[in-house]
């Protein structure tokens, strides 16, 4: 919710209960590690599927535009960004993957938002975060 407020601002009630809400299909599937979806196509078609029966379990509706969980995906993968920066700037080296995967995951999705304002907000907030946890990445 944090980056979400600091790079769109204030987030509506549909954005706020997706983000609170939207892992909660982990607790069916368990929490894989980011790559293995990531790299996985149908094994995250059906991760997905089975999450989404979770939720629906739970009695948990998730209603988001898709430009809006375009958002708050690129924000959960900043989120993994500046937990790995952080693990780094403390001396774990075995962080550096994540920091470099996710690096890489966020120019992806970031390149696929159709406005260039977005865009922007996005390079700024990551760039800003960047500066402030590891200057010489540059």
């Amino acid at each position: 919710m944090r980056i979400y407020y600091q790079i769109w601002g204030p987030l509506n009630s549909d954005v706020s209960t997706y983000i609170i809400f939207h892992d909660s299909g982990e607790l069916v599937t368990g929490d894989m590690p980011f790559p293995v979806k990531m790299n996985n196509p149908d094994l995250k078609a059906a991760a997905d599927r089975v999450e989404a029966e979770g939720l629906r379990d739970m009695g948990i509706t998730l209603t988001l535009g898709p430009h809006q969980r375009q958002q708050v995906k690129i924000c959960d993968v900043i989120d993994m960004y500046e937990q790995g920066l952080y693990e780094c700037a403390v001396g774990n080296k075995f962080a550096e993957p994540i920091v470099n995967d996710t690096f890489k995951t966020i120019a992806k999705l970031a390149s696929k938002f159709p406005s260039a304002d977005d865009y922007r907000r996005i390079d700024e907030y990551v760039w800003r975060v960047t500066k402030e946890l590891a200057p010489e990445r540059l």
